[in-house]
């Protein structure tokens, strides 16, 4: 079953969290950077939710790092949250987890 694009802009807490889609290539890409242009606020933390993703491929890590620049002026770094199995073995070799925040959900930030 694929999961899709969620996106929740969080007025009260001003907060983004994007639940990204089970399958991170390309399609994703276009999607998700169509998606984010979108967006009129400037969100003072943004939440990358992972827990749908079971594929993640270059064009996938590629769409990670155009969120992190599309939301760079942020204070706070961008968090990854929900990441398991090969998806967080992914982010790892590529050395994600040196540029966005990995957390377990329970432990976000408020």
């Amino acid at each position: 079953m694929a999961y899709a694009l969620s996106v929740d802009l969080s007025a009260e807490q001003n907060q983004l969290t994007i639940t990204l889609p089970s399958e991170m290539g390309f399609s994703a890409h276009m999607e998700i950077s169509s998606c984010c242009s979108d967006i009129p606020s400037r969100p003072k933390k943004v939440v990358l939710d992972l827990r749908n993703v079971e594929y993640l491929d270059s064009s996938g890590l590629g769409t990670l790092l155009l969120l992190r620049q599309r939301f760079a002026d942020l204070l706070q770094p961008m968090l990854l949250v929900n990441v398991s199995g090969l998806v967080r073995d992914e982010i790892e070799m590529a050395h994600f987890h040196k540029i966005f925040e990995v957390v377990e959900p329970e432990r976000l930030p408020v």
